[in-house]
């Protein structure tokens, strides 16, 4: 009879694992901290593709280079083909939920920025184009 409780001791002992040391306070902290997300400020560049706009008179693609700062922009929209409007001015700033939008006249841009990325809609007097730039990002 001892010699079966052993054996059963014996065995329950090697199926078990030790218990993993605690979490210190301040591991535990880091796992409820959340990743800080990448600060909106920054170069973007990026493309803007045709949806608006004949090809002969708005291209297929536009580069874009948009620099952001204090949460704001100014993006000069160049559109020769507009005899009374050769480039319009777009101020944006940037809301906390990172959507933009500004007007001037028949033009506008909107769209949002998120975690380095920056998409949206911007419209001329002659052409409209879907874009997406990166911070930092190439052409």
């Amino acid at each position: 009879m001892h010699r079966l409780a052993f054996a059963a001791l014996a065995l329950l002992a090697a199926c078990s694992s030790p218990k993993p040391p605690p979490m210190s306070e301040q591991q535990a902290m880091q796992d409820l901290v959340p990743e800080a997300p990448i600060p909106i400020d920054g170069v973007y560049r990026g493309f803007g593709s045709v949806i608006r706009g004949g090809t002969m008179t708005c291209g297929t693609q536009m580069m874009m280079t948009i620099d952001v700062r204090d949460n704001a922009f100014s993006f000069v929209l160049q559109q020769p083909m507009v005899p009374y409007r050769k480039s319009v001015r777009l101020n944006a700033t940037i809301g906390e939920d990172g959507r933009f939008q500004a007007t001037s006249g028949g033009a506008s841009i909107a769209g949002a920025v998120k975690n380095g990325h920056m998409e949206g809609e911007l419209n001329g007097d002659a052409c409209g184009y879907a874009f997406q730039a990166d911070q930092g990002g190439n052409w």
